[in-house]
């Protein structure tokens, strides 16, 4: 038998706002309770650092991935080089 692969974790979600985040992001997003809808790229870049500083002692290395992941997305789409 031949075993499926999940394929949609890689399928990109638009937030309607013009970010477009892997399926995987958005449910690592979702289990923190940050709703990604409501911000662009660098407002949520933001929120996600900001809840990261908050909770600092906690493992949340999903969460510094996505961050990371979100970080050099805005680099080389929005920075002018």
């Amino acid at each position: 038998m031949i075993e499926r692969l999940d394929y949609s974790k890689y399928l990109s979600v638009d937030n309607g706002k013009g970010l477009l985040l892997k399926r995987s992001d958005c449910f690592v997003l979702e289990q923190y309770g940050i709703d990604y809808y409501k911000y662009s790229m660098g407002d949520l870049i933001l929120v996600i650092g900001n809840y990261i500083d908050d909770h600092y002692d906690d493992d949340i290395e999903d969460l510094e991935e996505v961050l990371s992941n979100l970080v050099e997305t805005h680099y080389y789409t929005e920075v002018k080089k």
